[in-house]
């Protein structure tokens, strides 16, 4: 992967082999001109031989993750030898280089535990003085890889200072406020969120119910409409069982006295309806 800024040049070193003495002839392909002009030197030459790709960023380019392809053919022997996927990360200015180096890991992190989890490892490991409203703005399209309104991201630190796993340094300075990942996992609804990530991206959001989710959810199989609580109470069990999996038991606990509480609403609901 290449990480730069809009207006900036990366090289890239690429070792070529091939048959002895065919002529080889490097290319790139799929990076649009208006994202990044790119110059490979020498583009072909008798083999084997060290060619440079000149990645110069427009200064225009929105921030984002581009993929392009690294295509090395035999001209002597008239065949493919091979390709190679390459990804362009454009930067926004208020990130630095090491937003780059966790890219992947905060891929993951959104993929398996959406915003809050991801915001929170953002806030802990790559930005850990502290963090604007920008570089949080710049960094959540990055790893969602689309465009997002001010009010959805604007949402979610929000809900995150609500539930005391961020805090406020100074007005619009945002800083990591829990040092362990489990315990942020205990103040997040993982129920919801492993359900969410189930269903069929842009579907739901973190900030639907599980009811909300579980009534898409069974539109979708054409089925009759559940009884939520059960379904809720499935889903809280399922995901403290998963945590178990992989986590502490102390994110499980939260799962579980969460669960109960539940439990307790439902039947006491239960009673007072019979009861009247």
């Amino acid at each position: 992967m290449l990480d730069a800024y809009p207006g900036e040049a990366v090289r890239l070193g690429v070792n070529v082999r091939g048959p002895r003495d065919h002529v080889v002839k490097v290319e790139v392909r799929e990076l649009p001109s208006d994202i990044a002009v790119v110059t490979v030197t020498p583009e072909e030459s008798p083999a084997p031989f060290t060619s440079t790709i000149a990645v110069s960023v427009s200064a225009s380019a929105p921030l984002g993750n581009y993929l392009f392809e690294l295509v090395v053919y035999d001209a002597t022997g008239e065949r493919l030898l091979g390709t190679d996927p390459l990804v362009l990360l454009v930067l926004g200015r208020g990130l630095s280089r090491d937003f780059a180096k966790q890219y992947s890991k905060l891929c993951e992190l959104y993929a398996e535990y959406e915003a809050m989890a991801t915001i929170w490892h953002l806030l802990k490991h790559v930005l850990p003085s502290s963090a604007t409203f920008t570089q949080l703005k710049q960094a959540y399209q990055l790893f969602v890889g689309k465009k997002v309104s001010i009010g959805i991201i604007g949402n979610t630190p929000k809900r995150m200072l609500g539930k005391k796993i961020i805090a406020e340094e100074q007005p619009g300075l945002y800083i990591a406020n829990v040092k362990d990942f489990d315990i942020v996992l205990s103040r997040i609804d993982i129920a919801q969120v492993r359900v969410c990530t189930s269903v069929r991206a842009g579907e739901c959001g973190e900030s639907e119910s599980a009811e909300q989710i579980a009534r898409g959810v069974q539109r979708r199989r054409g089925q009759s409409r559940p009884q939520q609580p059960p379904k809720y109470h499935r889903a809280s069990v399922g995901g403290a069982q998963e945590i178990a999996k992989e986590h502490s038991t102390l994110a499980t606990f939260y799962i579980l006295l969460h669960t109960w509480v539940l439990r307790q609403r439902a039947t006491y609901s239960t009673g007072s309806t019979s009861g009247s």
